[in-house]
């Protein structure tokens, strides 16, 4: 199918901003997913979000088994543009000279279809935005490779996983794995998600220090030729030349 589905797995929360800025943009229920990984969070989420969105229902231990029952669901049903989002999103913002502006409801689709036109053309099953939002470092360019965060992430091939042994930065493992194909993975500076991160549920309750240093050395080992450990303690940078298209 060709339409655009918009997918969040979600954990322990009963208030969904990501939904409600997609229900003012007017999306339709049938194109947006949300997968629940408890029995109680499914009848929540069916109970305050009636009508307005498909709940789907899987056990799983981690936030890579929640997008994994999300990419199941769209494999089975034909979906190949597939926009991954944090349940989190107050906004989509897109840079407007020197400050950030949200996307209105009319402009959110329209600029989505844009990013899966360029990876069409530059043979990316992935695509994603500028990791924070914070105008003063984006820039009005688009690179062709690049590790994408998870917070906004398009994806093409919904034969893809999530690698569900990495309890987080399970977004950069699957990023890694995609360029180690010799694909690539598109990343809009111009874009980027006004998003919480910090509020409880999620995977929230995995990220901490020691649990973003162990991914964190499992990522360089598994991808010496992509990946570099940064200077902050858990963290990692992508080694290679960033080159714009």
């Amino acid at each position: 199918m060709s339409e655009i589905v918009y997918c969040i797995p979600t954990y322990k929360r009963e208030k969904l901003p990501t939904l409600d800025l997609l229900r003012v943009a007017r999306i339709g229920p049938k194109r947006i997913i949300v997968s629940t990984q408890t029995e109680e969070d499914c009848a929540k989420i069916s109970k305050i979000y009636e009508g307005c969105c498909t709940v789907i229902y899987a056990p799983g231990s981690c936030v890579g088994d929640n997008r994994n029952n999300l990419m199941e669901y769209c494999e089975r049903n034909g979906y190949h543009k597939i926009v991954m989002l944090d349940d989190d999103i107050k906004s989509i913002d897109i840079l407007s000279g020197k400050q950030n502006r949200p996307l209105t409801p009319q402009e959110l689709e329209s600029t989505l279809s844009y990013c899966f036109a360029q990876a069409e053309r530059n043979n990316a099953p992935m695509w994603g935005m500028y990791p924070v939002n914070n105008a003063f470092f984006q820039r009005v360019r688009t690179l062709r490779r690049s590790i994408l965060i998870g917070t906004v992430m398009g994806i093409t091939d919904n034969t893809l996983r999530y690698d569900e042994t990495f309890r987080v930065k399970e977004d950069y493992e699957l990023c890694c794995r995609v360029m180690a194909q010799g694909r690539n993975c598109l990343r809009f500076d111009v874009l980027s998600a006004n998003a919480a991160h910090k509020s409880s549920g999620g995977c929230e309750g995995e990220w901490n220090k020691t649990s973003r240093r162990i991914y964190a050395h499992l990522l360089k080992e598994k991808y010496p030729e992509l990946i570099e450990l940064s200077s902050k303690p858990g963290e990692v940078k992508f080694r290679q030349k960033l080159e714009s298209i």
